[in-house]
């Protein structure tokens, strides 16, 4: 049976349309730019992000992260590294050096950003902490950090706290292109962290997912 030229035309066309309007996974550090008045959504503020609202539902997961000195943490409190690990030998202990970023709590490691997946030896290393004398360990490798040294300590937290102008927010989810005749993009978010001060925005791309899914 032959199948009418006008019936094929229109699957392509919804074809087309829906490979268009296909949702992409994305990541992206911004602000909150400003928060609807029923308090469902928030516009973000972001580069190369314009025009977009930021959605959540009951499986988007909430955290916050602070910044804790090195020092406060004890023996026992487990850490998440990013640095390069020295296995070592009669003459010379293993050690983590080369250390980039600290993170502990309700954090998830992310793959390494492009630029860095070609750095031999760097990687995100875990465990508790170690005491040997005066010596911090991890894993059994001497840890090469100072006492002040930043910390990212991640937590879980409540929506309220980031439905706020100024806001610095990281959003993860899936970002859906806006028609022809919508004002504005979106992101059903899969993860929102507040972001408070003291985070060096240059651990972002290590503390974060900011990847981008291709179309």
């Amino acid at each position: 049976m032959r199948i009418p030229s006008v019936i094929i035309a229109s699957v392509v066309l919804v074809l087309v349309c829906t490979g268009a309007l296909a949702p992409i996974g994305l990541g992206v550090v911004g602000k909150v730019k400003s928060v609807s008045e029923d308090g469902k959504s928030f516009e973000i503020s972001a580069k190369g992000v314009k025009k977009t609202l930021v959605f959540d539902d009951k499986e988007t997961a909430f955290k916050k992260v602070d910044v804790k000195p090195f020092s406060t943490f004890k023996e026992g409190d487990r850490l998440f590294v990013l640095g390069k690990k020295t296995e070592g030998n009669e003459r010379v202990e293993a050690a983590i050096n080369g250390i980039i970023a600290i993170a502990s709590g309700e954090f998830d490691s992310p793959d390494l950003p492009e630029k860095q997946k070609g750095i031999k030896g760097l990687e995100w290393i875990s465990g508790s902490l170690e005491m040997d004398g005066k010596r911090l360990k991890l894993g059994g490798a001497t840890l090469t950090t100072g006492g002040k040294r930043g910390v990212a300590v991640f937590s879980k937290c409540k929506r309220d706290e980031l439905m706020k102008a100024k806001t610095s927010v990281f959003v993860r989810g899936r970002f859906h292109k806006k028609s022809k005749e919508e004002k504005f993009h979106r992101i059903m978010a899969s993860e929102l962290t507040l972001i408070n001060k003291g985070v060096s925005p240059k651990e972002y791309s290590f503390l974060f997912d900011l990847s981008r899914e291709k179309k």
